[in-house]
């Protein structure tokens, strides 16, 4: 064979090589942060007063977090790294989850504070 069929050849299987290769599914491991690959988990449910409630402790070691507004009508302001109030934060409507993971991994307090009365919100935390 000549020179040039050769290169060509060469060239040609190291695109296929390349195209093959990014098509398979890479496994990063369980021990990447933000994963969402853990084995137990742990679940709480708090009371949410009308005054601001921690919901959640700092957590430098934190995967993972979902929070579930169980109240059938009260919404909850949620808060982050300070007492809840109805101006800072987001609104947990009733029924509502909002999930904390690696596209968004928050390590601070987490805080809340119910509109009209008592609400259950429910975490799902590693």
């Amino acid at each position: 064979m000549n020179k040039k069929l050769l290169f060509v050849l060469g060239i040609i299987s190291g695109i296929v090589f390349v195209i093959i290769i990014q098509g398979q599914p890479t496994n990063l491991g369980a021990t990447v942060r933000g994963a969402n690959v853990f084995s137990s988990a742990n679940q709480t449910a708090v009371t949410v007063a009308t005054s601001s409630t921690s919901i959640l402790a700092r957590d430098t070691n934190r995967l993972y977090v979902m929070l579930c507004n169980d109240d059938g009508t009260n919404y909850v302001d949620i808060s982050f790294d300070s007492s809840a109030n109805a101006t800072t934060g987001f609104k947990l409507t009733a029924g509502e989850c909002y999930e904390i993971d690696g596209d968004n991994l928050y390590l601070g307090a987490i805080y809340g504070i119910a509109n009209t009365s008592s609400s259950v919100v429910t975490t799902l935390y590693k």
